[in-house]
């Protein structure tokens, strides 16, 4: 019999990030044994390059004699064995210092550990169960979704070992609480009061919210994992049975930030039911060492961003006037991006892997989170009016969960289609691929839709001059300096990014005069630095186009119809 992988966790000086880990694989019957890291990780559709954290690989049998190793690629080492070693130990360490929901951080007050980053999957013995023994300092709780046993925690496989981080300190701080038979853990990283009776309310609220449309918990265990940060900080990434949220700056949490917190604790919980076990059939089983490319990101993130927000409405923990200025900033996201001009909500979802999450080159792509959940608001209420609201994308998520989730089967963009066919009764097959595969602007139809209960959809122009009329916005931090230029606006005949304007008109320019300096005029005169460089400019109106416009629901005939 097989004995699990063992992970022995351990380091000396935490300021250094360093951790120390070791791997031990027993009974080994191959020539070689070859150990990968992951390329990706759930929740983050982008190539990383965990092992540039890594220092030197070594192995050693049971005579403690080095055995021969070597890096055949970027994150594949290769062992030499005998074929009959009792044993092999695997050292290495690992640089420790990316503080996100998805990273793995050491320093002298915690050690949070994301095993995705850093953990070998031992490809000839890729079945096997962990084991994984940590050296903390006294004192010190842990936080994860895995089985523990005193400071040893337990994995079933590779996967629910990378599929469950967790978070270790003397100042975790927990409170629990049940619904439908679940417990659901909250562990709070900070060494700030909590509003821990607020807290708690808010989440059975959208806790019981959720579970209510699904028709049930899939695990007995949840686990929301939280680091409140002192600098100003926003991400969380989903696992099976558990979350990392990192948020900040703490001090701010309870009168800033609580809505933030509450928006993206939402989002991740919905992501136990989307993504985490309704899961299209690029994900079964995850290729972690290869990229994986999908087009249904609308359903990943789309549909998992609205519900987050969503579902704090319908618990009752947002009230209406509360969800709908979630919705224009949501609206505000996608309308002031000029990337919805050039690629597909589809298209965006394979081009994840080309640049990530970076914004990249200026006006290509759209976000599969922020257009992915305002497509998921049209077919709400497009489904809602369709059936004189006997269903609404309520139904669909239902059917995804029972005829895929349930049952482990992945499912195709056209799956999602069949099914919102089925429920409506309707042929929106072109209806719902224009929404995926075209760049046709979506005011029209959004304000179709929101007219169906009763909203209106108004045009809300920037109110700055210098976007409005002449087509660029300046950096928030850095006001002199241009940060984005639309396209076929006075601007980009003359304007880059980056150009620092010092002068309008002979006049020094300053964040209170920016209005007065570019207002009743057709052309101005600007003084800037390119590349270090002065530069004397001249900026031309030639037609009356406006620029930087959003849409907001402003009006509304009755309340809670979006429910």
């Amino acid at each position: 019999m097989n004995k699990p992988l063992q992970y022995n966790v351990s380091f000396q000086n935490p300021q250094s990030h360093i951790l120390s880990l070791e791997l031990v694989i027993e009974d080994v019957n191959t020539p070689q044994l070859t150990l990968k890291l992951p390329t990706w990780r759930p929740g983050r559709y982008e190539r990383q390059n965990y092992a540039q954290n890594i220092y030197k690989v070594t192995a050693k049998n049971t005579d403690n004699l080095v055995l021969e190793s070597f890096k055949v690629d970027t994150n594949t080492w290769v062992v030499k064995t005998n074929e009959s070693e009792k044993e092999v130990r695997v050292n290495y360490d690992y640089y420790a210092t990316q503080m996100d929901a998805g990273g793995t951080w050491l320093n002298e007050e915690q050690l949070y550990v994301n095993w995705i980053t850093c953990s070998f999957q031992v490809m000839e013995k890729a079945e096997l169960p962990y084991e994984v023994n940590l050296n903390l300092p006294k004192g010190y709780k842990i936080g994860t979704s895995l089985k523990k046993e005193g400071n040893k925690l337990i994995a079933s496989n590779f996967f629910e070992l990378v599929d469950s981080p967790f978070i270790a300190s003397n100042t975790l701080q927990l409170k629990t609480y049940e619904v439908e038979g679940s417990v659901f853990y909250l562990w709070f990283q900070t060494d700030i009061e909590l509003p821990w009776e607020r807290i708690v309310k808010d989440f059975i609220a959208f806790t019981k919210a959720q579970i209510e449309l699904f028709g049930g918990f899939p695990s007995p265990e949840y686990h929301f994992l939280f680091e409140l940060l002192p600098y100003q900080h926003y991400h969380g990434v989903e696992h099976r049975n558990s979350t990392v949220i990192t948020i900040g700056p703490s001090e701010k949490f309870e009168e800033e930030l609580y809505d933030e917190f509450l928006g993206i604790s939402s989002h991740e919980l919905f992501h136990v039911w989307n993504v985490a076990r309704i899961q299209p059939v690029e994900f079964i089983p995850y290729r972690l060492h290869e990229d994986t490319y999908f087009d249904v990101g609308y359903v990943l993130e789309g549909f998992t961003t609205f519900y987050g927000d969503y579902m704090l409405y319908r618990a009752g923990v947002w009230d209406e006037n509360k969800y709908i200025e979630e919705l224009n900033i949501l609206f505000k996201r996608h309308f002031l991006n000029g990337g919805r001009h050039q690629l597909s909500i589809a298209e965006s979802s394979i081009d994840l892997w080309v640049d990530g999450y970076k914004k990249g080159i200026p006006n290509r792509k759209v976000s599969i989170y922020v257009k992915g959940a305002i497509i998921a608001l049209i077919l709400h209420l497009k489904i809602k009016h369709s059936t004189q609201n006997n269903h609404s994308l309520d139904t669909i998520m239902k059917k995804l969960w029972e005829n895929f989730g349930k049952l482990e089967k992945g499912y195709l963009s056209q799956d999602v289609i069949e099914i919102i066919n089925e429920v409506t009764n309707s042929e929106l097959t072109g209806f719902i691929n224009n929404l995926l595969n075209g760049i046709e602007p979506l005011e029209n139809i959004l304000g179709e839709q929101l007219a169906t209960i009763g909203y209106d959809l108004k045009k809300k122009e920037a109110e700055s001059l210098h976007e409005r009329i002449w087509g660029f916005k300046l950096k928030s931090n850095v006001d002199t300096i241009i940060e984005e230029i639309a396209a076929g606006s006075p601007a980009s005949q003359t304007l880059c990014i980056d150009d620092e304007i010092i002068a309008v008109n002979g006049k020094r320019l300053t964040q209170s005069n920016i209005n007065l300096l570019f207002k009743n005029t057709d052309s101005v005169s600007l003084t800037i630095f390119r590349r270090n460089k002065l530069c004397h400019l001249q900026l031309k109106i030639v037609d009356n186009q406006t620029f930087y416009f959003t849409f907001e629901i402003i009006q509304k005939t009755e309340k809670h119809l979006f429910i």
